[in-house]
């Protein structure tokens, strides 16, 4: 009798990535290979075709002298259509059978992979309109290019819907660019961040010992209203009267821990390999100066701790600074409050003193961290808003670690653990969508461990 096989589809649209099933363990591996010959070949017969003639043309498939492969195709949108040049990817896919899984190579033709080529024109009258390349592992990292003034070009270099550049004026004429080489662009537009498409994944092996050792150990970890480890790893509480710490029972392993107690075991798992003991309470207490910007805020401040999670954060940052330097670190001085501008155009990508970045900016803000940065997490003290109050009152609550890495292929990876639980970098700005995250930098370590 045949085995029954799972037949898996492949849609690869123009700008829209591959969907897979839930049955396949995919793993993209890029070529990048050089396009300059492919495109010269198709000046005339895409480039400058006609819409008309476009319509319903097949996608055709093309080499260059290398030998890799190539696929040209159009798509149309309503005000404009597309012509893709991409490379040849291979993806491995484990396809289910109904004795065994066999595991397969695939050709697939997906935009925004490494040496993809997006040439855009303007439907009603065929003009070049933009011209959109990608050179990253990720597709939400990409320049683009634009018609300038006098026949000229400017360009601009996309992080996560973020400008990194933008405006840059390039003094070549705009159809050069549609047979140029990377080594081209980057002699012509020398201004622009071209590092942010390089990336060593082996400079991030603290960061990935630190997140094993979280993961293995986050089932042990139970939520707690105020329960926070001392220097000696035995958990106390921090504000009179809340409710005693309920100790697990010791033979489970488990450890009751607050928002506040979680962040701090973490940053004890990279303390006590130095000094011998945990971060001590007391020094994390005191309160820094802190921006009021009104007078209920201020009225406030006298009551509530506005800012107890930034200055957690920032001591916690700074006492794993003194750890490592073995001299006292203040957080004024430490050098561990993120506060880099690196992007253009955007109120919701600046740095606010006291406040952190929008958290819509995290995704950009950490890509270009985790090149400019390798192996630094960060501790996060989140500015929640109440909304309800006249004017609105802003509050540090929250804290929580974040990581950022490239993969082997130069796939960027965020992830974020509070309370307990690990999020997605995407699902945590989701969480606190209009809010604020104040980041402190650290440097991740393998010797690392948790109690």
């Amino acid at each position: 009798m045949k085995n029954r096989v799972v037949v898996l589809c492949l849609l690869c649209a123009l700008a829209t990535p591959v969907t897979l099933s839930a049955l396949v363990n995919p793993r993209l591996i890029p070529p990048g290979p050089p396009s300059e010959q492919v495109r010269e070949r198709c000046v005339q017969t895409w480039l400058a075709a006609p819409l008309t003639e476009l319509r319903g043309r097949k996608p055709e498939s093309l080499q260059n002298q290398r030998g890799d492969f190539f696929q040209v195709r159009m798509e149309e949108d309503r005000e404009v259509f597309h012509i893709a040049v991409i490379p040849q990817s291979k993806i491995e896919m484990d396809v289910y059978s109904t004795y065994e899984a066999d595991t397969r190579l695939y050709d697939i033709y997906a935009v925004g992979v490494p040496g993809t080529w997006v040439f855009t024109r303007d439907a009603a009258t065929g003009t070049m309109t933009a011209i959109t390349c990608y050179f990253a592992g990720d597709d939400q990292v990409f320049l683009r290019f634009f018609p300038g003034a006098d026949h000229k070009t400017t360009g601009e270099l996309v992080v996560f819907g973020a400008h990194a550049a933008r405006n840059v004026h390039i003094p070549v004429n705009f159809n050069r660019l549609y047979t140029a080489t990377m080594t081209d662009l980057k002699n012509w537009a020398p201004q622009l961040p071209w590092h942010y498409f390089s990336f060593d994944s082996s400079r991030y092996s603290g960061v990935r010992q630190m997140v094993a050792v979280i993961q293995k150990n986050l089932p042990r970890v139970k939520p707690a209203v105020d329960s926070v480890p001392d220097e000696n790893g035995t958990l106390v509480p921090l504000f009179a009267g809340t409710p005693g710490v309920v100790p697990a029972a010791p033979a489970s392993g488990e450890i009751a821990l607050s928002n506040s107690g979680f962040v701090k075991w973490i940053a004890d798992g990279l303390a006590e390999p130095l000094t011998g003991s945990g971060i001590k309470v007391t020094a994390l207490l005191t309160r820094s100066e802190f921006r009021y910007l009104s007078r209920i805020t201020e009225k406030l401040a006298g009551i509530y701790d506005l800012a107890f999670s930034l200055d957690w954060t920032r001591h916690l940052a700074a006492a794993i600074a003194s750890a490592k330097t073995r001299r006292v670190v203040l957080p004024e001085n430490s050098g561990c409050d993120v506060t880099v501008e690196p992007f253009v155009s955007s109120n919701r990508t600046l740095y606010l003193p006291h406040a952190g970045y929008h958290a819509s900016a995290l995704e950009p803000l950490l890509y270009v961290l985790a090149l400019t940065e390798p192996d630094i997490f960060y501790l996060a003290a989140v500015r929640e808003v109440d909304r309800s109050t006249t004017p609105e009152v802003g509050y540090f609550n929250s804290s929580a670690a974040v990581f950022s890495l490239f993969d082997e292929v130069g796939h960027f990876t965020g992830l974020v653990f509070e309370d307990g639980v690990e999020y997605t970098l995407r699902d945590f700005i989701e969480k606190y969508g209009e809010d604020h995250i104040f980041l402190s930098r650290v440097r991740a370590s393998e010797y690392f461990f948790l109690r």
